[in-house]
């Protein structure tokens, strides 16, 4: 009848759990790593070694939120984040994660963590310029250019950056009047000076680059940048013209390409030069591979407007506009057998689309941004119907708001689709789970016992307990899995709270009727230990139960939230050594 118990070490887990277990719980246990975080910790090793610094510091960010439970992987993950966020000129970005390392490594382990060694080396420097020591002659990734200098000893950190920054540039300079045609020194050097905030002289740089260069198409696309942020549009045009006149035929995927047409197509439609606008919107199209859209060089809200421009340019395949399919498509989570073998998880670009995806809307929930949770797994589902995990993602965020009916709708869409394909990512358990607890919500606690019976073959063999719900759901759906069908919800009530002082420790007894899970932790800070006990509708034990012996001040009682009774322990000076297990009637908490 009893389930063993959740036993929680630290308070902390509650601030991420309302949001965080879902996403983890759809793939794999949470003792385990979801490859997706491996393969951004991958591609933002690439993009360092590539030199493309703002897009690694984005994957190992993303890598690092992932790997929380995977030390030597999440050590790696922020030294290669410090390492790139410092190459980026975010500064701060850098200092945090080298703090966040040093926290999980220590001072000493910085040296064995698994990277390049001569990106060790620059690690190593980065971390002692935020610890204002010497480092060194060199910036971090770049080799000594002639005329550089040591910064001081025991400088502060800002000024010896930013004497670093000055000799830097002051040696770039020197090197661009020897080598004019060098464009990674141009770049650089408009780099340092954007990370210096002096837009006037970094534009100018450009303009000599583009002049210098003027093969380089790198030099018009960030003067096209500039240019459309200063809602500047005929310039931003002519510079955006340059980049593909310079591109001409080479791979529709570049991302300078795309990102060079996405800005024309934003640009000519504020101009309202509708014929123009109409030529770019189909070479968009006739380009653009699948997941265009996330790869591109534009801030998100410029690519939310011009997906709103090209939607009306995306029709369907030829096949299924003459068999009569709409050009809306099928339903989210119910797209066609042929659909998704065409587009499935197996297609490259739909893998790399939706990965982009899922890492977005996780760091969006990181930050508890739900609208912008909600309107990254709604874009994809728009390019990508098939793509059953945002399906499921999305009825989660509804039950959380509950938006009980839409949820509901969604849950079947992602039953039905998991059992065509054979569960291949493992939802079919969470939402028949959360259909349950809908139509507990939706129609009462009968309807969801009769749904449990329903579903009890994909729910029993240990599949409730991996599960990303909160656990007075869980023992919700263990009440309406173990009686008949036709019966109400069970009733449980927090009848009595006694303690006696004995020779072995205080003897804390729980009644609870009928009895349940329940989960321990305690707060160190405010000195409490605390318990939970789930799916409990009554409390008749008393609220206050003053005590005054080994350390326990007093107990309390009281609905923590709906179905939930918790029980604090208020304690005077240290934590003490405590034992809790279950008992015929409840649990017995022995304070030592």
């Amino acid at each position: 009848m009893m389930n063993s118990p959740i036993r929680w070490a630290t308070a902390g887990v509650f601030a991420v759990f309302l949001f965080a277990a879902p996403l983890t719980a759809f793939v794999s246990p949470p003792a385990q790593v979801d490859p997706f975080y491996l393969k951004a910790l991958s591609e933002g090793e690439r993009l360092l070694a590539a030199e493309d610094y703002a897009n690694a510091v984005l994957s190992l960010e993303i890598a690092a939120f992932g790997l929380q439970n995977d030390r030597p992987n999440l050590s790696k993950a922020l030294g290669h984040l410090a390492l790139a966020a410092y190459r980026a000129g975010q500064v701060e970005a850098a200092r945090e994660a080298v703090r966040r390392m040093k926290a999980l490594v220590g001072d000493d382990g910085l040296s064995k963590i698994e990277m390049n060694e001569e990106w060790k080396s620059d690690l190593l420097k980065v971390a002692a310029l935020f610890e204002e020591k010497p480092f060194g002659s060199e910036r971090p990734g770049e080799s000594r250019v002639e005329g550089e200098e040591r910064p001081q000893a025991g400088r502060e950190g800002k000024d010896a950056s930013r004497d670093l920054d000055r000799l830097r540039l002051e040696a770039l300079e020197e090197k661009i009047k020897k080598e004019p045609e060098n464009a990674g020194a141009w770049l650089e050097l408009y780099d340092l000076q954007s990370r210096m905030d002096d837009a006037r002289a970094a534009k100018k740089t450009l303009r000599k680059f583009a002049d210098r260069v003027p093969e380089d198409p790198r030099g018009p696309f960030l003067l096209g940048k500039i240019a459309y942020a200063d809602w500047a549009l005929k310039d931003a045009v002519r510079h955006f013209e340059k980049v593909l006149a310079l591109a001409g035929e080479k791979e529709n995927e570049n991302v300078l390409i795309l990102s060079s047409l996405g800005h024309l197509v934003l640009a000519l439609n504020a101009l309202r030069r509708k014929d123009e606008l109409r030529e770019k919107c189909l070479l968009f199209v006739e380009r653009a591979p699948e997941g265009w859209l996330a790869s591109l060089d534009m801030e998100d809200r410029n690519k939310i407007v011009l997906e709103g421009i090209l939607t009306p340019y995306f029709r369907p395949e030829k096949d299924e506009a003459e068999t009569g399919a709409s050009e809306e498509g099928p339903p989210a989570g119910e797209a066609s057998r042929e659909t998704s073998e065409r587009a499935g998880p197996g297609n490259p670009a739909q893998a790399e689309a939706a990965a982009l995806a899922y890492g977005i809307f996780d760091q969006h929930l990181q930050e508890n941004n739900i609208a912008s949770a909600r309107r990254t797994l709604e874009r994809l589902l728009r390019q990508h119907p098939e793509e059953i995990r945002a399906v499921h993602l999305l009825a989660v965020l509804d039950f959380r708001q509950k938006r009980f009916e839409k949820a509901r709708e969604r849950f079947q869409a992602v039953i039905k689709e998991a059992r065509r394909r054979g569960d291949e990512e493992s939802l079919l358990a969470e939402a028949a789970a959360h259909l349950i607890l809908c139509a507990r919500e939706l129609r009462g606690h009968e309807s969801a016992r009769s749904l449990a019976q329903a579903y009890r073959s994909d729910l029993e063999g240990g599949a409730l307990e991996g599960l990303g719900l909160e656990g007075a759901d869980k023992q919700f759906i263990r009440d309406y899995l173990s009686g008949p069908p036709g019966e109400g919800g069970t009733e449980r009530t927090l009848e009595r709270v006694s303690v006696q002082d004995s020779a072995d420790g205080l003897r804390v007894e729980i009644v609870c009727v009928p009895r349940t899970t329940f989960r321990t932790f305690t707060l160190e800070r405010d000195r409490k230990i605390v318990v939970d006990l789930f799916a409990v509708s009554k409390i008749l034990a008393e609220r206050v139960v003053p005590v005054g012996k080994r350390g326990v001040q007093a107990l309390r009682t009281g609905l923590f939230r709906e179905n939930t009774a918790r029980i604090v322990l208020d304690i005077q000076g240290d934590l003490p050594a405590y034992d809790i297990r279950e008992t015929e009637t409840g649990l017995l908490i022995l304070v030592r």
